[in-house]
Parts: C-alpha cells; sequence; structure tokens
C-alpha cells in the first residue's frame, strides 16, 4: 500500500506532467520517459523546475530572444518606466527579463509615442517595422535599443477552423512560389507603405464567409486609410478570401480581445502583425510563420545625452503633451473627448455638450486649454485675444458621414455622390463658401426639394458652423448643404433631426435615422459600431491656452495678438440689452426657436400629465387590488420606474421598446414622461384614498350607493383634495424635467436655447430668458392648479354660497 507521502508526489508529479508540456517539449523529454520517473524524484524534479521558471530571465533568454538588450537592461534595471502595447508578445518578456522595471500597458503604438513624449515613460518596446515609421514622423525619438526579441508572425485560427488554416497554408505557398509574396513584401515593408495602393480584391462568387478580426494599429500590418482597411496581412488575407472565394467580413478589436472572441467563435482568424508563442498556441491554431518580426526600444533623443528634461508644467507651455496635468475642455463624445482621454490620462477633462459652453470655459478661466477642430475655434480666436494655438499637429483625422451598419446600398450611393461632386468641382465650392471664407456671411443656396421617401439625417445643430446651424429657420452649413445636394439627387424628401452629438450614433444605431451628417470624425471606436463613408475633407485638431501660459520661445508668446474686427461693445445698460434681445431675438428669426420650443416643452407637459395621470389611476387600483398577482404588478412597476433615472427611461423607450417603430419622439418623450409621472401619482392617490376613514365608505354603502358610486361621490373628492397640493408638486418637476428631451431629437425650450448660444456665443442672456420662460409656464400652469384646489375645498365653496 501507498504511503500518504507517495500518494501526493504522485498526484504533484501528475499534474506537472500534464500542464508543463510546453516546458517539456522545449527541453525535448519525451512523453514515455516522463512516465518512467517515480513520483517521488518527479516531486522534487517538479519542485526544482518550477523555482528554476519562476527566476527572472536575463536579457536575451529564451527561445525567441537574442543576445541584446544591454541597453535596455541598464535603464529598467533602476527601476525605469517602460510601456508596451497591451496583449502583445512584449509584455511577459518584458516582465520576465526585466522584473525591476516599471511596466505600463498602453492600447495603442500612438498611446506610447504620446507617453514617451509627455514624460510618462522612460522608453517603449515597438516592432522594428513600426519603429522605422515612427522614427520618421517623430524626430525627437531614438533607437535605445534592438534586435532583443525575435519571434515568428502568423495569422492566428480558431481551433475549429484546422480546414481554414491548412488551406491558407497551401496559399501561402502557392503566392511564395509564383513571386506574389514577394511584390506584397516589398510593397509593405521595404517602400513607403503610406504610399502603397491597396490592390481591390474580391471572390467573383463567394461559396462561404470567414470573419477576419484586427487591431487597427499602424502601418504596415493592419491601418484604416481613407475608410479601407489597408496593410500587409489585410493584403493577404484578402488575396486569400479572393483564391478561396471566401467573402471576407473584418471586424476591428482592441488587441486584447482578438484572441478571446476568436477562442469564443465570433472570429473565424485574427491578424495585426500577431507573434506566434507557445502559450498563444494553447488557445488558437496559427499558420505556418509568414514572417519575423523584431523589438525595438525607442526614447527621447533628450534621454541618450545630456539633454535637458520635458517641459514641465507651470513653467510655460510649447506643445500639447505639456498639458498631461492641466484641465483640459472637450465637447463631449468627439475625437476630441476620446484622444485626449486615452493619451493624457492625469489630465482633468471637462466635457461640454455646446461650443457656447466650451468658448465660455475658456473665456472665464474655468478650465486651461480647449481642444477642438480648427475651424470651431476660428470664431473663439477672434473674439477673445488674449487665447492662442499652443499646438495643431497632435491630431488629424478624416470627417465623412455615418450609415447603419449592412446598409450598404446607401453608402455606395453617397459615396458614388461625393465621387461626382469632387469631379465636377461642385465640392469645392461647397467648401469655399464654408471652409475657406467667413462661414457667418455665406448664405445657403436655394435647393431643390424632392416629395420621394424621407431621407432623415441626424445632426448636432450645436456643432455650430461653419459646420451645422440654424438661421431665420433653416439648416445652414457645409454638412447642411452637402447633405440636401444628396436628397435632391437622389429625389428624396430631407427630414433633418437635431439630437444631442452623443446620442448620434444610438440613434443611428437603432433605426431612427438614416445617416449622420455633423462634423463626424472617423474613428476606430466609432467604426465599430457605423459603416462610415469616404471621407470628404481633413481637419486638424488644435489645443487653444491663454497667452499667459505659453513658454517664452513659442512663437504665439511674443506674436502680437489678433486684431478684434467686431465693433467695440456698448457699456450702457439699455443699449446692452438691446443688443442681447435684438441678437437672441431677432437675427436670423430666432423667436421662432423658442416659439417651437416653447409648444414642444407645454405639449409633453400637458399631455404627459394628463396620461400620467390616468395610468397613475390604473396603478393604484392593481397596487390596492385584494388579488396578489395585480398587487405584485402594481408594486413592481411602482418599484422599477422610480428606481430608474428619467433620461435612461427615455433613452430606454426610445432605443429599446420601440427600436423597430418609427414614432415621433415627442410621443415618446410623452409616453416616457408619463409613465414616470403615474409611479409616483398612484402612490400620492392611494395615500390619500387610505386616508379617508373607512367609515365613510361603510355609511355611502348603507345609504344604498354602490361601492362604486360611495367612491366617486363621497371617497374621491376628499382623496383629490388632499392629494392636490403633492400633485402640484411633482406637476412642477415634471415641466422642468422636460429639459432633457433633446437627447432623442425633440427641439423644446431648452434645446431652442442651446441652438441660439451655439450661434451668438452668449451665456448670460440665452440662459436667463430661457429661465424666465420656464418660470412663466411653472406660474401659469400652477394658477390652473390653484383654481382647481379652490374648486374641490368644500369650506371655500360654502364661504362663496354664504357671501352669495
Amino acid at each position: 500500500m501507498r504511503t500518504k507521502t507517495e500518494s501526493v508526489a504522485t498526484a504533484i508529479w501528475a499534474s506537472f506532467c500534464r500542464h508543463g508540456g510546453g516546458y517539456w517539449r522545449s527541453i525535448n523529454v519525451p512523453a514515455r520517459f516522463r512516465r518512467q520517473i517515480p513520483p517521488r524524484i518527479g516531486c522534487f524534479l517538479a519542485a526544482l523546475m518550477l523555482v528554476v521558471l519562476a527566476m527572472p530571465l536575463p536579457a536575451g533568454a529564451g527561445d525567441p530572444a537574442r543576445p541584446n538588450g544591454q541597453a535596455l537592461a541598464g535603464l529598467t534595471e533602476g527601476g525605469g518606466r517602460i510601456g508596451a502595447v497591451l496583449g502583445t508578445l512584449f509584455v511577459p518578456y518584458l516582465q520576465q527579463a526585466h522584473p525591476h522595471a516599471a511596466l505600463t500597458q498602453l492600447n495603442t503604438n500612438a498611446d506610447l509615442v504620446v507617453a514617451l513624449k509627455s514624460g510618462k515613460l522612460d522608453a517603449a518596446v515597438f516592432d522594428s517595422i513600426s519603429a522605422e515609421v515612427l522614427l520618421k514622423t517623430n524626430p525627437d525619438l531614438a533607437v535605445l535599443d534592438r534586435d532583443f526579441l525575435v519571434y515568428p508572425l502568423g495569422i492566428g485560427f480558431g481551433q475549429n477552423r484546422a480546414d481554414l488554416r491548412a488551406r491558407f497554408d497551401r496559399f501561402l505557398d502557392r503566392i511564395r512560389a509564383d513571386g506574389r509574396y514577394a511584390a506584397i513584401h516589398r510593397r509593405w515593408f521595404i517602400d513607403d507603405p503610406e504610399q502603397a495602393v491597396m490592390p481591390d480584391d474580391r471572390p467573383a462568387a463567394p461559396t462561404e464567409r470567414a470573419v477576419l478580426g484586427v487591431a487597427i494599429g499602424d502601418m504596415p500590418y493592419v491601418a484604416m486609410q481613407n475608410g479601407r482597411y489597408v496593410g500587409f496581412d489585410i493584403e493577404i488575407l484578402r488575396r486569400f478570401a479572393a483564391d478561396e472565394n471566401i467573402a471576407l467580413e473584418i471586424q476591428a478589436l482592441d488587441f486584447g480581445a482578438l484572441i478571446p472572441a476568436l477562442k469564443s467563435g465570433k472570429l473565424d482568424m485574427i491578424a495585426d502583425g500577431l507573434a506566434i508563442t507557445e502559450e498563444r498556441r494553447k488557445a488558437i491554431d496559427f499558420s505556418a510563420p509568414y514572417g519575423e518580426g523584431r523589438a525595438v526600444a525607442l526614447t527621447l533623443k533628450s534621454r541618450l545625452g545630456a539633454g535637458a528634461a520635458p517641459t514641465e508644467p507651470g513653467a510655460g507651455w510649447t506643445r500639447f503633451t505639456d498639458l498631461a496635468h492641466a484641465r483640459i475642455a472637450v465637447i463631449e463624445g468627439t475625437a476630441q473627448d476620446i484622444f485626449v482621454t486615452k493619451t493624457l490620462p492625469e489630465a482633468t477633462i471637462v466635457r461640454f455638450n455646446s461650443k457656447a459652453d466650451y468658448a465660455l470655459a475658456l473665456r472665464t478661466g474655468k478650465v486651461e486649454a480647449g481642444l477642438q477642430n480648427e475651424m470651431g475655434n476660428e470664431a473663439i480666436l477672434a473674439e477673445n485675444p488674449d487665447l492662442a494655438v499652443l499646438d495643431n499637429d497632435f491630431l488629424n483625422t478624416h470627417v465623412g458621414a455615418a450609415f447603419r451598419k449592412g446598409d450598404g446600398a446607401l453608402v455606395d450611393r453617397f459615396n458614388a455622390f461625393l465621387a461626382a461632386s469632387e469631379a465636377d468641382g461642385s465640392l469645392a465650392a461647397i467648401k469655399a463658401r464654408w471652409l475657406q471664407g467667413d462661414a457667418r456671411k455665406a448664405t445657403m443656396p436655394d435647393l431643390p426639394t424632392a416629395d420621394g421617401p424621407v431621407l432623415r439625417v441626424g445632426t448636432a445643430p450645436v456643432v455650430a458652423l461653419p459646420f451645422v446651424a440654424v438661421a431665420n429657420g433653416r439648416y445652414i452649413g457645409f454638412d447642411m448643404e452637402l447633405v440636401a445636394r444628396f436628397a435632391a439627387l437622389e429625389g428624396r424628401r430631407l427630414e433633418i433631426v437635431p439630437l444631442e452629438f452623443t446620442s448620434l450614433i444610438a440613434a443611428l444605431a437603432a433605426g431612427k435615422i438614416d445617416m449622420i451628417v455633423s462634423n463626424l470624425s472617423i474613428t476606430p471606436e466609432r467604426a465599430l459600431r457605423v459603416d462610415f463613408s469616404r471621407p470628404y475633407f481633413d481637419e486638424r485638431t488644435v489645443a487653444v491656452v491663454a497667452r499667459r501660459n505659453l513658454a517664452a520661445s513659442h512663437p504665439a508668446a511674443t506674436a502680437a495678438p489678433p486684431a478684434v474686427t467686431e465693433p467695440a461693445r456698448p457699456t450702457d445698460w439699455r443699449t446692452m440689452l438691446e443688443d442681447s434681445l435684438h441678437a437672441n431675438f431677432v437675427t436670423e428669426q430666432r423667436w421662432k426657436l423658442i416659439l417651437d420650443g416653447l409648444g414642444a416643452t407645454v405639449v409633453i407637459s400637458v399631455a404627459a400629465t394628463l396620461f400620467g395621470t390616468l395610468l397613475g389611476a390604473g396603478v393604484c387600483y392593481l397596487r390596492m387590488s385584494a388579488r396578489r398577482p395585480l398587487r405584485a404588478i402594481g408594486i413592481g412597476y411602482i418599484g422599477l420606474v422610480r428606481g430608474l433615472p428619467v433620461l435612461l427611461l427615455l433613452m430606454l423607450i426610445f432605443y429599446v421598446v420601440f427600436a423597430a417603430v418609427n414614432i415621433d419622439p415627442l410621443l415618446v418623450a410623452v409616453v416616457a414622461f408619463g409613465m414616470n409621472f403615474a409611479a409616483y401619482v398612484s402612490e400620492m392617490f392611494r395615500t390619500g384614498i387610505e386616508g379617508i376613514e373607512r367609515g365613510q365608505t361603510e355609511a355611502g354603502l348603507a345609504m344604498g350607493f354602490t361601492r362604486a358610486e360611495t367612491f366617486l361621490r363621497i371617497v374621491l373628492p376628499q382623496a383629490t383634495r388632499r392629494v392636490l397640493p403633492v400633485y402640484r408638486g411633482e406637476f412642477i418637476s415634471l415641466v422642468k424635467m422636460t429639459s432633457i428631451v433633446g437627447y432623442i431629437g425633440v427641439q423644446d425650450l431648452t434645446k431652442a436655447g442651446d441652438i441660439i448660444r451655439s450661434r451668438t456665443f452668449e451665456a448670460f442672456f440665452p440662459l436667463l430668458m430661457v429661465a424666465a420662460i420656464y418660470f412663466l409656464i411653472i406660474w401659469v400652469l400652477g394658477l390652473a392648479l390653484d383654481h382647481i384646489d379652490r374648486r374641490t375645498d368644500p369650506r371655500q365653496r360654502q364661504a362663496k354660497g354664504a357671501r352669495a
């Protein structure tokens, strides 16, 4: 019989033999030899091997590494800060080979470069090809070390797609033999990949479908260029799909999500300069290697010598990365918001919903810097000579129209329209009118309207000129003229749906609109949810700061501030009031915006109150029912609705409940606010009814009234009088809550004020004007409720009768 020690040793040894396959293969120990080792000796060997494996490898140790890396080791031995892209081969290598380093994992190479330049990292590791591209575009970077890690590259396949992997391996053999591989390799690795032209290979008659997962990064492997996926991996796999008659569908994910998505069956294969490692082989199958990758560590040139440290905040700013700890204003949901959140994680990001709020924060010093597209900042800089551009060469984006996933026919027609507009010069004329001159003086041309099917275009009016604005009751601007011409060409009736900028993509995905045209930057994150047209112009982002915060060496610090072309503002308060009234009401007939918004607010408030009161009465009946199932429904409804924020309830009803229904957003607002109102009103009704003594009900029944007559004639009048004061307060709250309906495209009073502020850049008067109108609405409706209260108070009726 075996002793307890032998049993434990046998279990440990058996487990180590099962799970240590990668190690055994690396030292060429056959399985039959492992089975012949006695358990006690095997247990001792397992413990010894675990100790060896836990020891940090020296630089250059391990299968893929080479005996280089002395410079990198010298940096990391003292606890240097080094970065790598999350999920790449470099992360486990650095953790093992350089355990004393402070390792930072970021999502993209661009994030690593910004971290290097801002002084957050001492060095960062890239593959050699990407490093060459980065060195060309970032002259302040230099090579710290190279060739300290060499690894094979391949395409990853799901373990259930062995047939597809075998076909790809045979394809690799064919293109190596016929010379196609050499041509592709030269295009992306030897020549300039930025100038490479991606061949348009498509299967003639696809017989199957395959989903390719990629992480959009840098040339030469996978990148996004002019709205298309390009790069070495993309061309190889597109040619493979064309040869094998496969319809290839590409999905972009974060690098760290590629392998989990492949394992779960969401993808058929993955690619992005993917290193073949033993750890990854346990989860996925790899193709035959198609190339070799080499690691390169980059650092700032100033760190290689005795150069000065990067500029510190507070000592004067010279570039965008100096804003690492500043308070930065952005428009919520824009490309600038996404970019600065990733690249400056220690900065304080202040998000606004309109350019008017953004401009006010810059003027008043609530923020230290602002990021906005270059054209959008021109008006702000013209009116504020104490502001200046800090940097304008850190983020360039393509702008395009967005469409629902799968709506390829509409995307193709819009792209054809753009191509035709470029060919006949009309696109250049539109750009000249809105983007190259003074957009405030531009005139929107009269374009023909059609009576065909409706084309619903989502936009954010607060984006402001030169892209989108409202003037004289019409939508104007570059984007609006562009989409109006497209609708006329299509013979469709154009319907503009105004939304909050952050709601645009959600509305498109839910089918509430057909496309988005609103100065929308093309980003990988957005491309996951929508399809973009080809870019129709490029824009730069600028960082604007107060001139006093610029370093003395900055060109704008000594340059004369731009002359203010606007006439001097009057100092007399009457004249100022008249000017504000004229600018906010009379100019461009902006009073119509207020009037339309007021009408929407009143309609929603009154209709939601009536609907909510009736629904609340029904819920109260369920809540007070003697039947347990009905009572449970009433209690559940009240608990659920009262536990949800009103904005969330509004968005759920619009984007989820009515996702497949083309319903007027105004009606959705009435339903949402009515449902919320009903949850509170039902409890008021229940409390009021239960406050009436039961004896009055019994007395009514004794007098010959039915239960319904007793409730209507005796209980309800008294309950109503008790409920009215609380009901009035809840009604006032509902009126004020309607200010959020702009998120689903209703142009209410608050939204009208935002649109006016986006045109005038005045903060005080439009806000005060909207606040005064809300006060008047609530005051008038309060008077009406007071009148009802007096009519239902028996003491006041008796006093009135006595006076008569």
